[in-house]
């Protein structure tokens, strides 16, 4: 079903990138905590997974109440534990990916005396494309896909606006939230088992950029 949501995610960008009536570049930053697996029982949930932090560089494609979105981002993954009668622990364990991002993002502009404010929601893919463990660029075994097995779907929402510097030129910030839906690594590991459960990634994800209006 991811599958079949992406390939649709990617033709809509694809086609409204070419109608677009302004265009920009900028940088992101996203967070995304708790991707990982969950076991209950009598009193107790324990729950141990994955954060990732993500830096990189956007661009996007706009029209009156679509905007398009293409990032490509270095993650780093941190590995976190935690359950109800201990503290949250993580370790930098020396893991990053290298990953491509495509979003599509319904907005609603609102001219806010001479800036523009646009409440944001839509969804967004994630494509990893490579993992490294300390630098060294990992292959799976029994040629699985780093891409099958890590990228993920989320659902975006949040606020932009625009700030005009001439007719042309303008810069946008954008806050959303970010919900991503479970992995395949972990949804594979949740399958083996019927204790274990899988649960959503859940952070924020901010980005600046400087457009230009056609």
């Amino acid at each position: 079903m991811k599958k079949g949501v992406a390939l649709i995610v990617i033709l809509l960008c694809a086609g409204a990138a070419l109608s677009a009536q302004s265009i920009g570049v900028g940088f992101l930053y996203d967070l995304s905590v708790d991707n990982g697996i969950k076991t209950e029982g009598d009193g107790f949930v324990e729950t141990m997974g994955t954060d990732i932090t993500s830096l990189g560089g956007s661009i996007f494609f706009d029209l009156y109440y679509v905007a398009i979105d293409f990032s490509f981002s270095r993650g780093t993954l941190e590995s976190y534990a935690k359950s109800n009668d201990e503290d949250r622990k993580t370790n930098k364990d020396g893991r990053t990916w290298t990953a491509l991002g495509i979003g599509l993002l319904g907005k609603y502009p609102m001219d806010m005396a001479g800036i523009t404010l646009f409440p944001l929601f839509g969804i967004h893919y994630n494509l990893v494309l490579s993992l490294y463990d300390h630098d060294e660029k990992v292959d799976l075994p029994n040629g699985e896909s780093v891409a099958e097995w890590y990228s993920q779907l989320s659902i975006l929402a949040g606020v932009g606006f625009d700030i005009p510097f001439t007719n042309s030129l303008f810069l946008r910030a954008e806050a959303l939230l970010n919900l991503a839906f479970p992995m395949k690594f972990f949804n594979d590991i949740a399958d083996s088992d019927d204790s274990l459960s899988t649960t959503l990634g859940l952070g924020p994800r901010f980005k600046i950029a400087l457009g230009y209006k056609f």
